[in-house]
């Protein structure tokens, strides 16, 4: 998994089909279980073009507030909320066509979760 952003716009989760659809289910994992918080590491090896830089990866957080996705001071992406709303957002990282993509509305930032074959 890679994670793309530049200073505003959405940032972009880029994987293949297949780890995408594993990481789906280690979110569902993450929220079946009793843990308040999960992190996900992606990749930040080589360069980020055309974007500004490559984030080292995705954390949530169960809430029992609305959910958000926001760039953390530590440039990780959190995605946080209660856990039924986490629920349907996980189920975005099913993408069902490669080289496809969703979007994830969140606010205050959006994420756009992209199936990649080559990567």
């Amino acid at each position: 998994m890679r994670i793309y952003y530049s200073s505003g716009s959405d940032p972009m989760l880029l994987d293949t089909r297949a780890n995408l659809h594993k990481l789906g289910a280690e979110l569902f994992a993450y929220l079946q279980s009793t843990a308040t918080a999960a992190a996900f590491a992606a990749d930040v090896d080589g360069a980020a073009d055309p974007y500004d830089e490559l984030l080292p990866g995705l954390r949530l957080q169960k809430t029992n507030a609305k959910v958000s996705l926001s760039l953390a001071p530590d440039r990780w992406l959190m995605l946080s909320g209660k856990p039924d709303e986490l629920a349907l957002c996980s189920e975005r990282f099913f993408v069902q066509e490669e080289d496809g993509h969703v979007h994830l509305y969140t606010g205050p930032v959006s994420l756009i979760i992209e199936s990649d074959s080559r990567e």
